[in-house]
């Protein structure tokens, strides 16, 4: 007589995270807006996850304190960030209906144990304003002695210094005031890329679109750089994104 038996195969699960936050955002650019933006959003949506929320909140402190971003610290940290929201540029979400939204079941940062460092904020302040009046007077010598080079240089220089702060719109406009001052078809490149960069960042989509097509008429740079065309290329697909052209965005960004 034959006896069945049974087997119980007993599986061990192990705890294995769903999502890695620090591979993810590892892939954008360490001094970039767009990483805090995504940040952000993933604080907004993992509020019912504590470690993916708080990381997310050490990963923007350590950006702000790291770069002076002193506008993101106050929106995140500060005692404004009202429980139940997410922080968000103001000027990004006053200039498209296709901005972050604010609402959000997000706690304050204090409540994962995070401290509001007002002696930062002094700290970073007062090192900015030296920075930026040594910056306003190389500016004025440059425009006395009438050295397009050097002017635009530090118009960038001022572009790349609120851009750090978080004041994006400031940024905007000094790299904009820079291509004055090009001599070349490579510098108009370079400050096109930059004021598209930033007006991604705005949701400025009109503007990014703008000035793709001013980038486009560099056409050394198109057929001998094979990187700025592919920014220029993503640049466009997102702003057909922001249209909802979806299938157009997909074949720019194949």
């Amino acid at each position: 007589m034959m006896h069945s038996s049974t087997t119980t195969t007993t599986t061990t699960n192990t705890s294995t995270p769903l999502f890695d936050l620090e591979s993810y955002i590892s892939r954008y650019d360490k001094t970039s807006e767009t990483k805090l933006q995504r940040l952000l959003f993933i604080a907004k949506h993992s509020s019912a996850q504590e470690d993916i929320l708080k990381s997310c909140y050490e990963m923007m402190e350590d950006h702000c304190r790291e770069h002076g971003n002193v506008k993101r610290y106050k929106e995140i940290f500060g005692p404004d960030h009202k429980e139940g929201e997410t922080p968000t540029d103001a000027s990004i979400a006053t200039s498209t209906t296709d901005s972050p939204s604010s609402s959000s079941s997000s706690p304050h940062p204090s409540t994962l144990g995070f401290h509001y460092d007002t002696a930062f904020l002094a700290e970073k302040e007062s090192s900015s304003a030296h920075q930026l009046d040594n910056l306003e007077a190389q500016l004025k010598t440059a425009q006395v002695h009438l050295t397009k080079d050097s002017v635009r240089s530090i118009y960038l220089k001022m572009g790349e210094f609120y851009k750090a702060r978080g004041e994006l719109r400031e940024a905007l406009h000094k790299v904009k005031r820079s291509q004055d001052y090009c001599t070349n078809h490579r510098q108009n490149g370079q400050v096109c890329l930059m004021v598209i960069e930033l007006g991604i960042d705005l949701r400025f989509y009109n503007e990014v679109r703008i000035y793709i097509t001013k980038a486009e008429h560099t056409s050394d740079l198109l057929s001998n750089d094979s990187e700025f065309a592919s920014k220029l290329a993503a640049a466009s697909a997102l702003v057909s994104l922001s249209e909802s052209h979806y299938a157009d965005a997909a074949l720019k960004f194949a």
